[in-house]
């Protein structure tokens, strides 16, 4: 086995250890965690619209928070996870409140999926894609599975925004503080490193993958997470309304392509 593939696994596998004990399904509670979920919904729409297909994967569901805005948008969904905890999460909401259309819940891998060639209408993935050792290889999976004109819509960071450049400057403390953590002989409670991108690159990761890019646009200019509370996780008003505005320019040139989203529509031919 190469280096490389051994690094990726080693990465997959602490990944997937801070995705089970993470209280990430907490972070969309309060007014930030609001915000964020109607930014990456607008975003949906824009490339979506009302159109229904047959079936459609949502690939990194988590604990399942799109699922029941993806619904009517499908006649019958799946939703694919690599955390047990996130599922069962999922699984119990819809227990409680079953969605209108048949809804499976599957554990596996984005990089593997358990899923026959051609079998499916529309993939979404939002957010999961920068979190992946292997992206090269899960673009290629979701191709493969997709039928034949059947389009992903993808949400990934971008390091060409204010996000990406406080994120930049945050990397190299965050790495060393990964290291002398793992010295102690414990592991770091914080995520391990995650792969942004930029326009460019990702059109070519895309269309290398054997993908027709349809749209290419943006989402998310303003940094709100600096500036809200931590233990509410509400957004400080202010700045919260000077996100709401700034967000009405997300799909417009120039600032299309500077949010911290990029959003992607692309078709397998």
């Amino acid at each position: 086995m190469s280096k490389t593939a051994t690094d990726n696994g080693l990465l997959a596998e602490r990944k997937a250890r801070f995705w089970e004990t993470t209280g990430y399904d907490r972070a969309f509670r309060g007014s930030f965690g609001g915000y964020m979920t109607d930014v990456e919904a607008a975003a949906l729409e824009r490339l979506m619209g009302q159109e229904r297909v047959p079936l459609l994967l949502d690939l990194g569901c988590g604990h399942g928070r799109f699922l029941r805005w993806l619904a009517p948008r499908a006649a019958r969904l799946l939703g694919l996870d690599r955390s047990a905890r996130l599922l069962q999460i999922a699984a119990g909401a819809l227990a409680e409140a079953p969605l209108a259309v048949p809804c499976g819940l599957l554990f596996g891998s984005a990089q593997e999926l358990p899923l026959a060639d051609a079998s499916v209408d529309r993939i979404t993935c939002v957010r999961v894609l920068q979190h992946l050792p292997d992206q090269d290889r899960a673009l290629a999976e979701a191709c493969r599975v997709l039928k034949p004109g059947g389009t992903l819509i993808l949400v990934q960071y971008n390091w060409v925004s204010p996000h990406g450049m406080i994120r930049a400057a945050k990397l190299p403390v965050k790495a060393a503080l990964r290291r002398l953590i793992r010295l102690t002989g414990r592991e770091p409670a914080f995520d391990e490193p995650t792969r942004w991108t930029s326009a460019g690159a990702l059109r070519r990761q895309l269309e290398a993958a054997g993908l027709t890019v349809e749209r290419l646009t943006g989402a998310w200019l303003f940094p709100l997470q600096y500036f809200r509370s931590r233990r509410s996780n509400d957004a400080w008003p202010g700045f919260l309304g000077i996100a709401l505005g700034l967000e009405k320019l997300a799909d417009t040139a120039p600032f299309s392509r500077l949010g911290g989203y990029l959003l992607v529509r692309c078709r397998r031919p």
